[in-house]
């Protein structure tokens, strides 16, 4: 055999292997995506929140909770927003079903989640929302819900990618067994979040396919429920 059909068959059997770790690693799918979600929290962009609500609606979103952002413009203010989708927006803290508000923790760093545990404790009948929780320390957080029974925690899009790439395993995974029915699809919002919203929902639907069926609508929609006291689908 010349040498360069030993190369080229040692090229085909490096090029078997890696095909074959690669397909070792794609996630089952184990779910269809049901088509109810419901977003448990997110800031308005700055401007064009009609637009992006209106998008929302389109990508399949049942519910979105805005909490208010202090440089929105009037147009992006939640309670004009609910006017205008009274069927789609809640507003943070102020649910239109005048269920019990939600204290939405944010702005916050790491450096204050142990203030926010004495609020946790000192407040024990309100329920509060920590969005984004990638950003922290994943034991601190997880400490934290398994101590306190009123928060609950969002995912967003970082955590939905993170979740995918591990095939709903790993430190995200363990963590949301440990919230048990108190976490939630919470995109976060804000400027950059409105304009990824459409891929955020198209991941939210892919890791709903890699997730029980029971899992995935306590994720994508009855925990937020629950959470708010509102359904998801109601007018």
């Amino acid at each position: 055999m010349s040498f360069f059909k030993i190369i080229s068959s040692i090229f085909f059997i490096l090029a078997c292997v890696a095909s074959h770790a690669e397909a070792q690693t794609q996630c089952k799918v184990v779910n269809e995506f049901s088509g109810l979600i419901f977003d448990a929290g997110a800031f308005p962009a700055a401007t064009g929140m009609e637009r992006n609500l209106d998008n929302a609606l389109r990508y399949g979103v049942e519910k979105v909770v805005l909490f208010a952002q202090p440089d929105a413009v009037v147009e992006s203010d939640p309670q004009a927003l609910e006017e205008i989708f009274p069927d789609l927006v809640l507003r943070g803290n102020e649910p239109w079903s005048k269920a019990p508000g939600v204290i939405w923790a944010d702005p916050m760093t790491s450096d204050m989640l142990d203030a926010l545990a004495q609020k946790l404790s000192k407040f024990k009948n309100s329920k509060f929302l920590l969005g984004n929780v990638a950003r922290f320390d994943l034991e601190h957080v997880k400490n934290l819900v398994r101590n306190h029974h009123n928060l609950w925690i969002g995912f967003g899009r970082d955590e939905i990618e993170r979740l995918q790439a591990t095939c709903v395993q790993g430190p995200l995974y363990t963590l949301m067994k440990a919230a048990r029915n108190r976490v939630v699809f919470a995109s976060f919002g804000g400027d950059e979040g409105w304009k990824s919203y459409k891929w955020t929902i198209r991941k939210l639907k892919k890791l709903a396919t890699l997730m029980s069926p029971a899992q995935a609508d306590a994720f994508i929609y009855k925990n937020a429920e629950e959470l708010y006291g509102v359904p998801v689908n109601a007018p």
